[in-house]
């Protein structure tokens, strides 16, 4: 018996061949979900030796930069780094147009000075803001995110503390549990985890508190610290402050649904808006254009019949300085075929 090679088997090879690279490829993404997001080695420069020189080419103050690095922690760039290669990336965004913009109304011609100067001055702005705006929306978003799962941390955190862990591994135990589902707070607790091995707990505590200023994470820090301190019992206290997180999540929610709706009344206007005109002008407005073009009509037929008359009046004038008749001659009558 010998073994045919068809088209069956092909089909067969590639169906096995693409389900294992699926598999590899949902294996390496279930790794990478698994790690704790934090290098150990420090990120690199965006610009390498150049960043810090290009960072430094717009100065800024110290409540400037303190507010800057407060979003970069707050969006989750904990980089030595991360500072100048924000400010780096900005003052290009913001040099290049306005140079490249400012040599172009020099070099080019002199009508088109003021549009480019003031295109440079644009651009410049907008390179300027944009990124200060992007930062802060990123921080926004996490921010909300970390909001989202302090609940579940808590409680976790409890399940932990009474079973008769201890603060420190109950607080790292509950961060990887809640790795998939909210991993920007399982990042924080992973830092914490890291500095209060390099310290303490307590030091740890402090720093998140500051590092992330929310009204939220404040409370629950306060109550890890409390624990640790004085080693009381936290567990219902962890328990009633997550149930009153998410009631109070619930109750933004709602008020966001009922402000949706309020937002919601604006786009909804002014796309039925023009509908409505059409609907209730329209047949007017046609009406409008076709009298309007009978008139201009009439007009151009009347002008016509003027110039005709002008006209014949200017050719019986001729005649009449040439010795004619005023009148014009009759026409000929046509030959009649019966004769």
């Amino acid at each position: 018996m010998t073994f045919e090679w068809t088209a069956e088997y092909t089909v067969l090879v590639l169906i096995f061949a693409m389900t294992t690279a699926i598999a590899l490829a949902l294996l390496s993404l279930v790794r990478e979900q698994e790690d704790d997001g934090l290098s150990p080695e420090p990120a690199r420069r965006a610009f390498g030796a150049l960043t810090p020189g290009l960072a430094g080419m717009i100065p800024v103050t110290a409540g400037v930069r303190q507010r800057i690095q407060l979003d970069l922690y707050m969006a989750g760039h904990y980089q030595p780094a991360a500072f100048d290669n924000f400010q780096a990336t900005r003052n290009l965004l913001t040099l290049i147009p306005l140079f490249g913009g400012l040599a172009l109304s020099l070099l080019g011609p002199d009508e088109y000075f003021f549009w480019f100067a003031g295109s440079a001055l644009a651009a410049a702005a907008l390179g300027y803001a944009l990124p200060r705006v992007l930062l802060t929306a990123e921080a926004k978003q996490r921010a909300d995110r970390l909001r989202e799962g302090l609940p579940i941390l808590m409680d976790t955190v409890a399940l932990c503390l009474s079973s008769g862990g201890g603060i420190l591994d109950s607080l790292s135990r509950s961060g990887r549990a809640i790795r998939r589902g909210y991993p920007d707070l399982s990042q924080e607790v992973r830092v914490v985890e890291r500095q209060a091995e390099l310290r303490s707990l307590g030091h740890a505590l402090d720093q998140w508190k500051a590092r992330i200023p929310l009204p939220e994470l404040a409370s629950f820090v306060f109550l890890l610290s409390q624990g640790e301190r004085l080693g009381a019992d936290i567990t219902r206290g962890l328990w009633e402050l997550a149930t009153s997180y998410r009631i109070n999540g619930r109750q933004h929610a709602e008020a966001a649904a009922n402000r949706l709706s309020f937002h919601m009344l604006f786009p909804t206007v002014l796309c039925l808006l023009p509908a409505v005109a059409i609907i209730l002008v329209g047949p007017s407005a046609i009406e409008a254009v076709r009298e309007g073009q009978k008139v201009r009509d009439s007009i151009r037929e009347a002008e016509e019949r003027s110039k005709e008359a002008a006209k014949e009046f200017l050719e019986a004038q001729d005649r009449v300085n040439k010795g004619g008749n005023l009148l014009k001659p009759a026409p000929p009558p046509p030959p009649n075929p019966e004769l």
